[in-house]
């Protein structure tokens, strides 16, 4: 007879997969058999052995999977076939296998912890809150392996988490950061979910922390503002806001918060800047190209308003509100510009004048209604040849043009005589 040594396989753990499989390493242990060779099935375990410590799962899981077809009595064999499964995520059969374990020794605390993490993989919350709980309970009683402590409270956090019981995890989550002190992430979601629950100076004291330990980390800086937006101190929160969007400018929950932070306090040009920043990602957004319109007008840049309504009128050109509040921009512009040629001395010609908008003809259509009200020909006939030389073909300005050169002839023939001096009309015989 010879014995042979069989060292343990190594724990699931060392599978780099989330939720990790039990951290309790079976004892190395030693096969006996008879005759002068081992037998085909410790030759298959061998195999599966050595592709399992190689990371080679796959192909451990099918020797495991010929060795237990030809000697299905072996618990070692299984424990370690099912850590081969959890580590595929292969959920399903891993539950299929543990059980035909639990059903031979069911106190086992290991596989009562691969039974729990199988439910967590799997998705099913509620068992695993049911066997995390008694397995978190006889820690909190004995004590034992930090491993395992902090396993256990990972995986009960989870499963609680999934469950929807937010409310219960921050004693369970405070007790695992006293086991991983440097666990930068975990403290992070202490602090987020003390601002779900309603617990913002809970959140900021754990910030605040954070901060001075990475003063750039942006869920760090969100989370600031967020906890200081909740206990009302809006300008601190707007100052972390600002920092946000300096390490991502396409933030939209930053945007959103400076953008209504600037309308409080009325300060519309720092408004504008981050409705366009977000119309950079989201160029047809209506409320937002609305918004940029109604500031640029409110600011005194009517040329710009112009443009957006143009914008918004492209994707929603039966709008009539959008069409009433073009015209009012084309009308603000043009009496800007009527005030700019006016204080220029004529340096400006009139063909020149509207460069700052992509609706040249709408703006000098706006200035010649203007004129027209305000009796100035000359210009009005500057404007209308502007018209006619960009848009030719329009019978109705070629029309209005003709009827004023012929008043200017008339006016210059007026003119010309009164200089000459009066005198008597030429009779003509009949």
């Amino acid at each position: 007879m010879f014995e042979i040594y069989v060292p343990s396989v190594l724990p699931a753990a060392e599978c780099g997969q989330k939720p990790s499989f039990s951290s309790v390493e079976v004892p190395d242990h030693f096969i006996s058999y008879q005759d002068d060779s081992a037998p085909e099935w410790k030759n298959l375990w061998d195999q599966a052995r050595k592709l399992y410590n190689q990371k080679k799962y796959g192909q451990a899981q099918i020797q495991y999977e010929l060795l237990l077809a030809s000697k299905d009595n072996i618990d070692q064999a299984r424990w370690e076939y099912v850590s081969v499964l959890i580590c595929r995520k292969l959920w399903q059969r891993a539950g299929v296998e543990l059980a035909v374990l639990i059903s031979h020794d069911a106190d086992r605390p290991e596989y009562q912890l691969a039974r729990a993490e199988v439910a967590l993989g799997r998705g099913d919350f509620n068992n695993a809150v049911k066997v995390y709980a008694p397995l978190y309970a006889q820690q909190c009683a004995v004590g034992g392996c930090t491993e395992n402590k902090i396993r256990i409270l990972s995986g009960y956090i989870t499963a609680l988490e999934g469950l929807g019981r937010v409310d219960t995890l921050i004693p369970l989550m405070e007790q695992l950061v006293r086991l991983r002190p440097e666990d930068f992430a975990l403290q992070q979601k202490i602090a987020d979910t003390a601002l779900e629950i309603g617990q913002p100076e809970k959140a900021l004291a754990i910030l605040s922390d954070l901060e001075t330990i990475n003063p750039e980390n942006l869920e760090v800086l969100q989370g600031l503002a967020r906890a200081n937006m909740s206990i009302g101190n809006s300008s601190k929160a707007a100052e972390y806001w600002q920092q946000v969007v300096g390490l991502d400018g396409e933030n939209r929950e930053a945007h959103i918060q400076l953008i209504e932070y600037y309308h409080g306090v009325g300060n519309q040009a720092m408004e504008l800047k981050h409705v366009e920043r977000m119309l950079s990602t989201v160029p047809d957004d209506s409320k937002l190209l609305e918004q940029a319109a109604r500031l640029n007008l409110a600011l005194d840049r009517p040329d710009k308003a112009i443009e957006f309504y143009n914008w918004l009128l492209s994707l929603q050109p039966g709008n009539s509100d959008f069409h009433e509040q073009k015209d009012r921009a084309l009308h603000d512009l043009a009496v800007k510009l009527l005030t700019l040629i006016e204080n220029s001395g004529s340096k400006l010609l009139w063909q020149d004048l509207v460069q700052v908008t992509n609706d040249r003809i709408g703006v000098y259509r706006t200035l010649a209604d203007l004129l027209r009200t305000q009796g100035r020909r000359d210009a009005l006939i500057q404007v209308l040849l502007v018209i006619h030389n960009e848009a030719p073909g329009d019978s109705v300005i070629d029309d209005e043009l003709t009827a004023l050169f012929e008043e200017q002839r008339r006016g210059d023939i007026l003119a010309s005589s009164g200089e000459e001096g009066t005198r008597a009309p030429d009779i003509i015989p009949q």
